[in-house]
């Protein structure tokens, strides 16, 4: 609901480390407006917790944080871009449990409405980036398999994922009594696998996302073609809460300091490929 440049002006003693940012999203200007409605937050992520229960929020995710080099996040990304990368991908040492905890994410979110009471269920999908564990049909692969065909692995990966979100979203909207509102946001684009690209595209490329919506009962009528994430619960809070807050103006930026990059142009144009 703000840009961290705009959060780091109002919290000027706030520590200025990645791992401090990532603690606010638990109690977020999101979640606490929401807590403050009678709502609590429902997390499934273990990495960027979207709530704790600390907080009055249920944990209904797949299991507790993996210990050692088991665990989606940092260290694997540490690990998948150093010299050890080659010796990991050969013995197939990062990837064990990823597809299964990719499945269970989707199984997760379906039974999340199960939980009574008005909630918000929050999750941090890792799919469909990298690293590619599932094929198109489900089959488990690993970096091995994928090696040298980075795009036709993650093309195939995201077919298996859009084929959970057509099942997810069935089952959400199956029951006429529940009507969720429903936001799918990428946090990132996928440039990694093209070749090419001259530098517009490739920060098109990765910073083009999906942003979709379902807002019943004529919440949609609030949506315009812009819209950027700053503004989706501003939007979402203003017609069911009825609060009033201000829409921002939609921007990106390649850094979260101060001295970031206004790329609002260069991203607004698109790209076909």
């Amino acid at each position: 609901m703000q840009t961290i440049q705009q959060f780091t002006i109002e919290n000027p003693d706030w520590p200025k480390l990645d791992s401090h940012y990532y603690l606010r999203i638990r109690d977020s200007k999101a979640m606490r407006f929401a807590r403050q409605h009678g709502y609590r937050v429902v997390y499934l992520s273990d990495r960027f917790a979207g709530g704790s229960k600390e907080l009055g929020d249920i944990y209904f995710g797949c299991g507790s944080r993996r210990l050692g080099i088991h665990r989606e996040g940092f260290v694997d990304a540490l690990l998948m871009t150093t010299a050890l990368n080659p010796v990991l991908v050969h013995f197939i040492v990062l990837e064990p449990k990823l597809n299964d905890r990719r499945v269970c994410d989707f199984f997760q979110l379906a039974k999340a409405r199960e939980v009574p009471g008005p909630k918000v269920v929050v999750v941090h999908l890792n799919v469909p980036g990298y690293p590619f564990v599932i094929g198109a049909g489900g089959e488990v692969i690993n970096s091995k398999d994928s090696s040298g065909r980075y795009e036709e692995a993650f093309v195939g990966q995201l077919a298996w994922t859009n084929k959970r979100f057509e099942w997810l979203i069935d089952i959400l909207l199956s029951d006429p009594e529940y009507s969720p509102v429903i936001v799918i946001q990428g946090d990132h684009g996928e440039p990694a696998g093209k070749s090419g690209l001259n530098d517009a595209d490739r920060r098109r490329a990765e910073y083009g996302i999906m942003n979709a919506y379902h807002l019943p009962n004529g919440g949609d009528s609030l949506l315009y073609p812009s819209v950027s994430p700053i503004n989706t619960f501003r939007i979402i809070f203003n017609y069911y809460l009825g609060a009033d807050f201000e829409l921002l103006e939609d921007k990106s930026y390649s850094s979260p300091r101060l001295d970031a990059i206004d790329l609002t142009d260069v991203v607004s144009q698109g790209f076909n490929d």
